[in-house]
Parts: C-alpha cells; structure tokens; sequence
C-alpha cells in the first residue's frame, strides 16, 4: 500500500511540472504530496492558513461548506466587500435559506 502512495505522489508531481512553468506561484492545500515542489515553485498553502485565520473551530461535518466558502472568498478577493456581498444576493432572489436546509437536517 505504502508503495503505491509513493508512485501517485511521484505520478502526481510529474505531471504538475509538465503543466506548470518553474517559478510559478501555487495555491494548494496541504496535502503532503506538494512538499517535493517546494524548491521549484512558490508553493502558498491556502486551505490551513485561510481556515485558521478564519474560523474559531472547524467542524468535520460542515468542511466543505467552509471550503466552499473559502473558494469563493479566493476567486472574488479583487472585489470589495460590497460587490460580493452584491453577488452573493443576486444569486437567491425570492429563496429563503433556513438552518434545516443549509446543514441537510444535521
């Protein structure tokens, strides 16, 4: 088993250096497979960093409501707080969100 976790990671940083220019910037999780890619890249850990700074507490359950959230403040963090928030509302015109719905009934 161990070994075919070497041979993804190494299959896996292959084929990152085929797609990405030496000296890029990356934004990626933690994931210990990236670790090799250091040297090679500016490599920015985003998931780790962004939860921690954010949240008090992360619940296992909700994580990918938090990523979610996450991926949505990275892809507007040119916009002001206003024009996301503008966003945000003109995608649930005339829908009301309750708790139930929001955390599937857990």
């Amino acid at each position: 088993m161990a070994h075919s976790r070497v041979r993804r990671r190494v299959a896996e940083r292959h084929a990152i250096r085929e797609a990405v220019e030496p000296g890029s910037r990356l934004y990626t999780d933690a994931w210990v497979g990236y670790v090799g890619l250091s040297g090679e890249y500016d490599h920015d850990v985003l998931t780790t960093r962004t939860l921690k700074g954010t949240y008090v507490a992360v619940s296992p359950v909700h994580l990918d409501r938090y990523l979610d959230e996450q991926a949505m403040r990275f892809n507007t963090r040119q916009d002001t707080d206003g024009s996301r928030f503008g966003k945000l509302m003109a995608q649930t015109p005339n829908k009301r969100l309750t708790y139930k719905l929001l955390t599937n009934g857990n």
